[in-house]
């Protein structure tokens, strides 16, 4: 470790450090905020812009800004002035200024998730526990600002190792972002209640006591580092461990609950992104993520040596609490899976679709896909029924399945239509491949009750090669397969309709 660095402390902008003095203070009155909002006028276009927003709109068009913190109210709007003075102070050029857009994503995800937390358990105290999640990490600017090159082998360092970034701050700059944050929420006066939230957003999960109410707070500023961590990490696996354990111990948490409160996040950033001046590209989806932490656990799950900084936490819990690990299993899985059918989801789908894309200057692989429609799906649901239907469609589900090779990806992609992945595709295996599936499907009867039925279904498929920096190759390999299935409809159904590139002629393949 290296020895404590004395880390001189950021100074805010002078707007910003009033801000936070009226924060807590009952007695300001609406037109003090307003007036300190007046004097500067960048800021107060963004309030105005924000009540317009769909984020926080009102219903009605707003032009004055005494209008907008009318409505949006004045702990909202000190959050969202604080916001824009501080990424103002995060959007710095120069060499540091990749170092300071991460520090400003994961610092918004932080106060969305404390944001959504707030909205579900503390409906009250929104503004409070979105400011809290936003400043948990503000020493972190210390750091940036003191040796940028460092940092970044800061950063390089946690990276590498999969640890999060306060474990290497440690090694390298003998402090750490927590530290330097509780110092510079105190100086600002913040309210001790946040202060204390701060310092514990990082307690050891074998220390925790959030199963007691009154640290509900504090459990929702842990759960919004460890979301930061998720999504803007590279730990994603002890992340992932950290929020299902905290959601569960706080607030009673199920899978479900988890996966929401992160599909929310996701969405709000998405929502607030030009709002808050954040860039949410580099970040997955769920799924994506997901898959990621759980690629992360099995192979941390696989280290021998129980005293690596790396799996500690992951150890603790495999010999603790299993339940807690298996919980994050199924997480994983109904992040990634469609819940009716068994196949994945249609995001998982497009998430390895874009990996796969990306990869061609590796790989030079063509790649596939066949798009399956059940004939006449809506006869059957009206003719036997809704329950009837999901049956149906578990039963071609299970056919699709069993019929694919392991390296292909099926999926559920919307109704009644299925979709396949084929990696390094050539157009013998792909006809061979969806002309099987098709058969299989035919042949297979299915016992409803006292029927039996047998369903047919049309199969589109092509093949394309990504050319280099097409950004459209994916939606157009998407429309010319559906295209395809489509064609194979006009044609009379229960065949297939293959083009070998997205430039050929439809080849239809009538049943055998």
């Amino acid at each position: 470790m290296h020895k404590a660095l004395k880390i001189p402390l950021p100074t805010l902008p002078t707007i910003a450090i009033r801000l936070l003095e009226l924060f807590d203070d009952s007695n300001v009155e609406l037109r003090e905020v307003v007036e300190l909002l007046r004097s500067d006028p960048a800021i107060a276009s963004r309030i105005i812009k924000a009540a317009n927003s769909s984020a926080y709109g009102m219903g009605r068009e707003v032009i004055d800004l005494q209008q907008a913190i009318s409505l949006l109210g004045k702990t909202v709007v000190t959050s969202l002035a604080l916001s824009f003075s501080l990424s103002e102070r995060s959007m710095q050029p120069g060499t540091a200024a990749e170092l300071f857009r991460s520090y400003w994503l994961q610092a918004m995800t932080q106060a969305v998730t404390a944001e959504c937390l707030a909205q579900r358990y503390g409906r009250k105290q929104t503004g409070e526990w979105f400011i809290t999640g936003l400043l948990g990490s503000i020493g972190r600017l210390s750091l940036i600002s003191h040796d940028p090159d460092l940092y970044a082998h800061v950063v390089s360092h946690a990276d590498a190792l999969r640890v999060p970034l306060h474990d290497a701050e440690e090694s390298l700059f003998g402090t750490t972002t927590i530290g330097l944050s509780v110092e510079l929420l105190t100086l600002w006066n913040l309210p001790r209640r946040c202060v204390n939230a701060v310092a514990h957003q990082l307690q050891a999960i074998s220390d925790s006591d959030y199963t007691n109410p009154g640290y509900r707070f504090e459990a929702a500023i842990a759960v919004s580092t460890s979301v930061g961590e998720f999504f803007c990490q590279n730990c994603k696996g002890q992340s992932l461990i950290q929020i299902v354990h905290i959601m569960e111990e706080a607030f009673d948490a199920t899978e479900d609950d988890v996966s929401r409160l992160i599909d929310s996040v996701r969405n709000r950033l998405d929502a607030t992104s030009d709002l808050f001046q954040v860039d949410c590209s580099s970040l997955g989806s769920p799924a994506e993520l997901m898959s990621i932490a759980m690629q992360h656990l099995s192979s941390l799950a696989t280290l021998q040596s129980t005293s690596d900084p790396v799996n500690e936490s992951i150890m603790y819990l495999a010999q603790q609490n299993e339940r807690l690990l298996e919980r994050v299993q199924r997480l994983t899985v109904r992040s990634t899976t469609d819940s009716l059918t068994g196949l994945f989801n249609r995001g998982f789908f497009e998430d390895r679709f874009q990996e796969h894309v990306a990869a061609f200057d590796k790989t030079q692989a063509k790649t596939g896909l066949i798009f399956i429609d059940i004939d006449h799906f809506k006869r059957v649901n009206d003719t036997y029924g809704h329950l009837a239907g999901d049956e149906i469609l578990r039963q071609v589900a299970a056919v699709i399945r069993n019929n694919v090779r392991s390296s292909d990806i099926a999926a559920r992609f919307g109704g009644e239509e299925f979709v396949i992945l084929v990696p390094k595709a050539e157009p013998d295996v792909i006809s061979m491949l969806a002309e099987r599936i098709r058969r299989a499907i035919e042949n297979t009867i299915i016992q409803l009750k006292d029927d039996c039925v047998q369903v047919t279904v049309s199969v589109g498929a092509a093949i394309g090669c990504p050319e280099v920096q097409n950004k459209h190759f994916c939606a157009n390999l998407i429309a010319t397969t559906d295209n395809l299935l489509y064609e194979a409809k006009r044609n009379g159904r229960n065949r297939v309709c293959i083009a070998q590139s997205l430039h050929n002629e439809l080849l239809p393949i009538a049943p055998s």
